[in-house]
């Protein structure tokens, strides 16, 4: 399948087509588990770029097939990007809940590492999300020229104006390595809103932008699993429960599995024993950060979730 990326840039017309200036260098980081047969797509979409890595850290968060391996093969037949492979240990079933921690253990062992390549900001990148070649390129040159943004983001082709809270989502968030080198502790879920968070709380604003990426699975954002995996993040980040019952409210009115936002919300607080102890996150969720009308009009706010890590 053929992408006209140029169609949906807000920068480019008739063919794609990098910035004049880029400066920022970058790390891009991607965390995968059992993509043993996606992982020479992720190397040939990353070839594609215009503006490359300093290095590409792959997080192996405990594969039983053969990414690993295919990892290996890949950066052999690509050696003008470093590869870096961290391993956790091997799980026979993935899960969201724990990202936060894989991230925190591989980037808390490699920032010196990183530090010494000199780079400015840190990208990420999903087995599920094909960039457009100038990607990376124009989104450096974002940053480069706005020093009052901390993380950026383009959207999916697929998802055209989803990022209606204006949070940068996971895959093909760029955010500054200040910010990223600045956290002590991670919280347990999938950092996407956590690194939107710190930058933030870094005194910075985010952006979403029209550059387009192509999701190759559909996400689960809008599946039971995915709502109800929602719910369960808002009492562990301490979202008051009347903002919680109004997306439900919302959701169950589009048919979009609300029961289940509240179900994992009240699941939660059954146990009571999850919860998110970070005063940066506590803060941002307390004071619930879309205001009722906009929640009212257009329903669920929360963060895509990629099926590339976890179901």
């Amino acid at each position: 399948m053929v992408v006209r990326f140029e169609k949906h840039c807000m920068f480019c017309s008739a063919s794609c087509t990098p910035p004049d200036d880029v400066r920022g260098r970058y790390v891009l980081v991607s965390n995968v588990w059992n993509e043993e047969r996606q992982i020479h797509l992720m190397f040939e979409r990353v070839a594609r770029q215009t503006w490359k890595p300093m290095a590409w850290v792959f997080m192996d968060d405990g594969s039983v097939d053969g990414t690993y391996d295919a990892i290996l093969r890949g950066s052999r037949q690509n050696r003008s990007i470093p590869v870096w492979v961290e391993r956790m240990p091997p799980k026979t079933k993935p899960n969201f809940f724990t990202l936060g921690r894989t991230h925190e253990i591989i980037l808390g062992k490699l920032r010196a590492r990183i530090d010494e390549l000199h780079v400015d900001y840190m990208a990420i990148l999903d087995a599920d999300t094909e960039p457009c070649p100038n990607y990376f390129a124009r989104l450096c040159n974002v940053l480069d020229e706005n020093p009052d943004l901390g993380a950026v983001s383009g959207e999916p082709i697929e998802e055209p104006g989803s990022r209606i809270a204006g949070q940068p989502m996971n895959s093909g968030k760029l955010i500054r390595w200040s910010v990223v080198r600045s956290i002590g502790e991670y919280w347990d879920f999938c950092p996407d809103t956590f690194y939107n968070i710190k930058a933030l709380a870094n005194g910075y604003r985010l952006k979403v932008m029209r550059v387009p990426v192509h999701l190759t699975r559909p996400t689960t954002s809008q599946s039971p699993q995915g709502v109800f995996r929602q719910g369960r993040l808002a009492y562990y980040a301490g979202r008051p429960f009347a903002g919680v019952l109004l997306r439900s409210i919302r959701r169950l009115v589009l048919r979009q599995h609300g029961t289940e936002m509240l179900r994992g919300y009240l699941s939660e607080v059954r146990r009571g024993t999850w919860r998110c102890t970070d005063q940066d996150v506590l803060r941002f969720y307390a004071r619930d950060s879309i205001p009722l009308p906009r929640i009212l009009k257009t329903g669920t706010i929360m963060p895509r979730r990629s099926t590339s890590q976890h179901d």
